[in-house]
């Protein structure tokens, strides 16, 4: 779910939906009514001059790409967000931005995206670190690499096949700590 800010072209802010709030840990009486220029930070400013051009000119290039900014914006707490906020207008043929005119920020948290990223490369670090500890290096290195040719010729090798007797029963008799102990 995105948080949502909706705005005129002017940037006085006419609603808010839910995940917006949740993100910033305000509530819409807060900043209804307020300017945008006046709840978000400084760093949203491309979107500011995108804004102020609706209301100018009366035009809005969906394809712009300074519609769209990766930034931080901070909670009521202080907590800082990695975001992306996109800005969105719908002008009705003829209309120049004014105050009927609908924009919105649309914000996407991207603060889970990263945490997931960051756990994805300590888990691949632990794959590796397991392999690395059974294989050769440099099988290790290739398989982590994403090689599909684990393969490799040895100028001399051993090979040891080991039989347990009875291992099936032992273990029947054990709790799964026991067995991973011996």
């Amino acid at each position: 779910l995105e948080g949502v800010v909706v705005m005129t072209a002017d940037g006085t802010i006419v609603s808010s939906n839910k995940k917006y709030h949740e993100m910033v840990g305000n509530a819409s009486e807060e900043i209804i009514g307020l300017n945008v220029t006046s709840v978000f930070p400084i760093t949203v400013q491309p979107l500011f001059d995108s804004l102020s051009n609706i209301a100018q000119s009366g035009t809005f290039d969906e394809n712009d790409p300074s519609n769209k900014i990766e930034t931080s914006i901070f909670t009521e707490d202080d907590n800082e967000i990695e975001v992306t906020i996109s800005l969105i207008a719908k002008l009705n043929p003829g209309e120049s931005g004014n105050k009927s005119t609908k924009c919105a920020f649309i914000i996407n948290d991207k603060s889970e995206l990263i945490n997931v990223k960051n756990q994805l490369k300590k888990e691949k670090l632990k794959v590796e670190n397991l392999l690395d500890s059974i294989l050769p290096s440099s099988l290790a290195k290739s398989i982590s690499n994403g090689s599909k040719e684990i393969s490799f010729d040895a100028n001399c090798c051993s090979i040891l096949c080991a039989k347990i007797d009875s291992f099936s029963n032992l273990c029947n008799s054990l709790t799964s700590k026991q067995i991973m102990a011996t």
